[in-house]
């Protein structure tokens, strides 16, 4: 899974491509809503999987597999 979904959570940006990095900062900057919508639409994406609570279910799976 992306983390991120060009245009909907957050821009892609090529490494080492400063010009593209600060064109998407600019971007958001100039448009706070949609900052704040492709914020909520990134923690939507990653919250289900990285929450603590599962985390901690997936750790503990794991431990009571290697008992």
């Amino acid at each position: 899974m992306r983390c991120a979904f060009d245009k909907k959570s957050g821009y892609l940006v090529q490494s080492k491509d400063a010009a593209g990095l600060a064109k998407g900062i600019l971007d958001l900057l100039r448009a706070p809503d949609r900052a704040r919508e492709m914020g909520l639409a990134g923690r939507a994406a990653v919250h289900p999987k990285y929450a603590s609570e599962t985390l901690l279910a997936n750790m503990e799976k794991l431990y009571l597999e290697l008992l």
